[in-house]
């Protein structure tokens, strides 16, 4: 009976190191020990390690003592030993032994090594042994580098007791500024270049991993460079708009070549759209207005309506500003140019059956692409895109409130444009001519 009530003593022991990690410079460690219906508690220490023996009350239930470990001038581990001794004033006693210190110098890694790491107690059983610390990271995350579409996940980890909990961190300004998010998602083009961090916190401190960035591979096309929003299912676009400056055009003699700049809704089978075209005639720069509901056969056979030069001028570096949007029935195709003051709106009934809504595309087009063989690209300044929006699914904002795709003009192997990040307030972006 007397053994089994010592077992339980034994058991009931619980001993706490703070901190529970030095480096290899030394420091102190103070330890407390909880026990159970003790009226001494006694530490002592042999060796190298410095703590002075002490006896004291244990009748509130709580003990503790400082020891100093000293410096480890060896790349080896360093044990110590330390003896807590409780019991009746006037009876049975019992230690807990070998609470043992571990200390290494920091690694390649900059990392400290463990505090207080085992006891144990009266015939052969166990003292509860808590080693507390603050985080450690033990694992960084990594760059990654995916198609957009394509599930990400981010993943790190790290030490410590209490168990860390771990906030993921986003910040898509370079790290001025940071919120939280998940580890894993689904990527969008909208998060190229935006940077990720684990942040691990427990009752003692923080810990925060390496900033990694997530880059987000453009999809390759032969006649469009931009950014396009796919409706999730069940639902759509109804409006979507953006302002650009018209770009300069460089035309080699004799060339004739292609580049247009829109906003529009629609899919690969019909898109409700307006916008300016860039392109060498014979050699020659021409700048043009025009809407277009192609797939709409009652309308210039599904094909752009060119808007007269006369009344409605364009010029390189005009402010163009172009929407799109159907309300009820009826499709409202509106284009301005606030340079040259003029502003042109058309109105479109729905045809039978109706023009598709299933993306928002903010856009650079080589008109004719590939089919049967490529038409020339023309050779354009930068294209900025900005104030660009969209509404679908109950949502109205810019780009970056959905989720996106950017495309590239990719035709032969060879890459002709592509599309830089959205910008700070994700609403827009600039389109760059590669190579002819």
């Amino acid at each position: 009976m007397a053994r089994r009530q010592s077992t339980r003593r034994a058991n009931a022991e619980r001993l706490i190191a703070t901190p529970s990690t030095l480096p290899a410079a030394g420091g102190t460690v103070r330890l407390r020990a909880r026990v159970r219906r003790a009226a001494i508690c006694r530490f002592s220490s042999a060796g190298a390690l410095k703590a002075l023996p002490s006896t004291k009350s244990c009748r509130s239930g709580l003990a503790s003592v400082t020891v100093k470990v000293p410096r480890n001038r060896s790349s080896s581990p360093r044990r110590y030993t330390l003896y807590l001794t409780v019991g009746k004033l006037h009876g049975a006693r019992h230690t807990v032994r070998e609470v043992i210190v571990v200390r290494r110098r920091p690694g390649s890694g900059g990392s400290t090594l463990s505090g207080v790491t085992a006891a144990s107690g009266v015939n052969g059983q166990a003292a509860s042994l808590t080693a507390v610390g603050a985080p450690v990271i033990t694992s960084e995350p990594t760059d990654q580098s995916v198609a957009a579409g394509a599930p990400v996940t981010f993943s790190a980890a790290a030490s410590g007791t209490p168990a860390p909990n771990a906030q993921w961190q986003v910040s898509a300004d370079a790290g001025a500024t940071w919120a939280q998010t998940s580890p894993s998602f689904a990527a969008s083009a909208a998060e190229n270049g935006d940077e990720y961090r684990a942040v691990f916190t427990n009752s003692l401190g923080t810990a925060t991993t390496a900033v990694v960035t997530l880059s987000v591979a453009p999809e390759s096309t032969t006649n469009f460079s931009g950014y396009i929003s796919f409706a999730s299912p069940g639902q759509s676009f109804s409006a979507v708009s953006a302002s650009w400056t018209v770009p300069t055009v460089t035309c080699q003699p004799g060339e004739t070549s292609w580049a247009a700049q829109w906003p529009g809704i629609g899919d690969g089978s019909s898109v409700a759209q307006d916008g300016t075209e860039t392109d060498c005639f014979n050699g020659v720069p021409n700048y043009w207005a025009w809407y277009e509901m192609y797939g709409d056969q009652a309308v210039n056979g599904g094909y752009a309506v060119p808007l007269s030069g006369s009344t409605y001028p364009v010029q390189p570096g005009d402010v163009m500003t172009g929407s799109v949007s159907l309300s009820g029935t009826t499709w409202l195709l509106t284009i301005a140019d606030a340079t040259q003051n003029w502003s042109s709106e058309t109105q479109i009934a729905q045809p039978t059956p109706g023009m598709s809504q299933g993306s928002a595309e903010w856009m650079v087009e080589d008109p004719n692409g590939c089919s049967p063989q490529c038409d020339v690209l023309a050779q354009y300044s930068p294209v900025t895109f900005s104030h660009a929006t969209a509404t679908g699914g109950g949502l109205t904002g810019p780009i970056s409130s959905f989720p996106v795709t950017v495309m590239e003009i990719d035709q032969n192997s060879t890459l002709l444009a592509t599309s830089g990040q959205l910008n700070a307030t994700g609403d827009g972006f600039t389109d760059t001519w590669l190579a002819g």
